[in-house]
């Protein structure tokens, strides 16, 4: 009769820790850029299709500047880390057409 239960301590087990590892998700950080040479929406679908490449991203949106500014590039990344030099690599061969830099202290995020 003991041998009818055997695998359920397995069986539990092996639950128990699948449980464990779909709970740990890692958190989302939100990046702010501005961006230089988006001019159109095709301009924008290079960026974003560039930028979604980078490890960690999650989503890209570029947002015109309220005021005509440059655009707002917003990255929600797993990486607290994310710098304008890693974007811009990312660009590839586009890189000679926008540039990707740390928002100015004058330039606030998009309304929402």
């Amino acid at each position: 009769m003991t041998t009818r239960f055997a695998f359920w301590p397995t069986l539990l087990l092996s639950l128990g820790i699948g449980a464990f590892a779909r709970a740990a998700e890692p958190d989302t950080y939100t990046h702010r850029f501005s961006v230089a040479g988006v001019v159109c929406g095709a301009c924008s679908k290079v960026v974003k299709d560039c930028v979604r490449k980078v490890d960690g991203v999650v989503s890209v949106k570029i947002q015109n500047h309220p005021e005509g500014g440059l655009p707002t590039l917003t990255v929600e990344s797993r990486s607290p880390e994310l710098d304008a030099a890693t974007l811009q690599g990312a660009l590839g061969h586009t890189s000679g057409h926008y540039r990707i830099l740390a928002p100015s202290a004058n330039v606030p995020p998009p309304a929402k």
